[in-house]
């Protein structure tokens, strides 16, 4: 069992995970603390924009709306993901999404009107857009299809006029930074959200980059 702790121990000590650990149990005990980033997406898509999903099958893309629902009745993968498609339309958003077979194999929404990550809401401007919730199904994660997918939503909302595009990654969300720094996301500002005991709730500013300064 000692062996085991101390693999643990290395292992957390190693990835630069302590902090992460840290928070991790404090939230065991009824204290959550959430670092994370506002981040500005690139629309610098030259070394992404050919991108493709690796697929065998035929597929198309389609951009959902509230008015839209009959489209993804009989897919595959539903009901669960019909209840939350018809959540977030019912809050004014809209889903990208990439449909092979009959099958959902990955969504992206956006919202126009506000960003409504539950720590950050706040109203969009008229030329602003916040994207959220990519997902990939399991069997088919590594396809490039999340890519593919946020390279066809950063168009379809730059052809709406919304050239400045929000987006929020967590701070121990170690491969969603990797891939915000792959895309050439800037952050703008970072953030801590603090719940002590489902009683008390603060979200502070920690600080707004020089380069990314509204």
């Amino acid at each position: 069992m000692s062996m085991n702790l101390f693999l643990k121990i290395r292992n957390v000590l190693y990835h630069g995970l302590v902090a992460a650990t840290l928070f991790r149990w404090l939230s065991r005990v009824g204290i959550n603390i959430v670092p994370y980033y506002l981040f500005v997406e690139s629309n610098d898509l030259s070394t992404t924009g050919n991108l493709k999903p690796i697929l065998e099958k035929p597929y198309e893309i389609l951009v959902l709306d509230r008015n839209q629902v009959d489209l993804i009745k009989g897919l595959e993968n539903l009901p669960r993901m019909e209840s939350e498609f018809t959540k977030l339309w019912d809050k004014g958003c809209f889903c990208v999404c990439l449909i092979s077979d009959g099958s959902v194999l990955g969504y992206g929404w956006f919202d126009l009107t506000r960003c409504n990550y539950k720590y950050l809401p706040f109203e969009l401007k008229d030329d602003e857009a916040y994207s959220f919730n990519f997902y990939t199904v399991r069997h088919m994660r590594g396809r490039n299809i999340a890519p593919f997918l946020r390279n066809y939503l950063a168009v379809h909302v730059q052809s709406l006029g919304r050239t400045r595009r929000y987006s929020i990654t967590e701070l121990f969300n170690t491969p969603a930074m990797k891939f915000k720094d792959k895309r050439k996301a800037k952050p703008h500002s970072l953030y801590i959200y603090i719940n002590l005991w489902a009683r008390f709730g603060k979200n502070i500013k920690i600080k707004t980059m020089k380069d990314n300064q509204s």
